[in-house]
């Protein structure tokens, strides 16, 4: 509650404030559900006396039941007790193959996210590795002592260098979509997550992504007092191709103007030469009235902004346009 109300209190626009809730509560719902998960697998474990070196004769149901599971259904026996990292990786990659395209149909806005991120092998690693590092996890929880365990730290290294080679919004959109899927990725058995090892990573993409998110809507020259007089002084002026132009010019809005009624005048021919040129021989000729035109426009313009300078430089001061 007292996290919601600090969220609140920072002006975050309402969706991104349910996104950043929905998955504090439900990273917080699966450690919990971990935690109790292991707890009771411990000692379940205990009261049967499970030794420290597993061996065929002092396998429970409770260890094939974890290899099953972290091993998607592709590890023997013979991985019982180990961390396994290599083939539960390939296990992983089988299993994201299986939901790979729906998985990627269900992230959001896709083709925004960058372009090296998205093509298929990168963005299907991408699933691969939330998979291997639950599936790590999970093992290191129940089998701490198992004999290859000492492996723990360079698959940590790993997950971090992997996840890492992908743009923040690309990890969050990914997980998101990702959590949709988790219920259905174990063939119905209620398994919880374990974000163990990618718990940094995550809270630190959606830290960035949510900062951008909040810079994005700071600095957005949509809402601009600028803007705002534009649409109403000059209803006929593109805004988006303003923006553009103003991006391009480092925020000089005279400039960005005077660059767009150029661009206009050159494409089309004003009402009193309509019956002099036609649009190719406008071409050739439009030259010889830009300096008449050009000063129209920049006291037009020159007045307007005089008008609004004040308060937009004010609003770029507090933006990070």
């Amino acid at each position: 509650m007292i996290a919601q109300e600090i969220l609140t209190l920072s002006n975050i626009p309402e969706p991104l404030l349910d996104k950043i809730l929905a998955y504090d509560k439900w990273k917080f719902e699966q450690q919990l559900a971990h935690d109790k998960w292991v707890v009771e697998f411990t000692t379940n474990a205990k009261g049967l006396g499970r030794p420290k070196v597993i061996t065929s004769e002092s396998l429970s149901e409770d260890d094939v039941l974890i290899n099953d599971l972290t091993g998607y259904g592709e590890l023997d026996d013979t991985h019982i007790g180990k961390l396994s990292k290599t083939p539960v990786w390939q296990a992983a990659e089988n299993k994201a193959t299986d939901i790979f395209y729906d998985w990627k149909k269900a992230i959001l806005d896709i083709d925004d996210l960058p372009k090296k991120d998205i093509s298929d092998p990168r963005i299907k690693k991408l699933l691969t590795t939330f998979l291997w590092s639950n599936s790590l996890a999970q093992r290191y929880a129940f089998w701490p002592e198992g004999k290859d365990m000492h492996y723990i730290d360079a698959a940590k290294r790993d997950i971090k260098q992997k996840m890492q080679s992908y743009a923040n919004i690309t990890i969050v959109r990914g997980y998101e979509s990702f959590k949709k899927f988790w219920a259905d990725i174990n063939d119905g058995a209620s398994v919880e997550f374990n974000s163990t090892f990618i718990s940094g990573i995550l809270d630190n993409a959606y830290q960035e992504t949510i900062k951008k998110e909040k810079e994005k809507k700071k600095s957005d020259l949509f809402k601009s007092p600028l803007f705002h007089e534009v649409s109403l002084k000059f209803p006929d002026v593109d805004l988006k191709e303003l923006k553009d132009q103003m991006i391009a010019k480092r925020g000089d809005f005279m400039s960005a103007i005077i660059t767009m009624e150029l661009k206009n005048f050159t494409l089309n021919i004003p009402e009193e030469y309509k019956e002099v040129y036609d649009s190719d021989t406008w071409k050739e000729n439009y030259f010889k009235y830009v300096r008449k035109y050009d000063e129209t426009w920049r006291k037009t313009y020159s007045e307007f902004y005089i008008t609004i300078r004040k308060e937009f430089e004010k609003w770029k001061k507090e933006s990070t346009f």
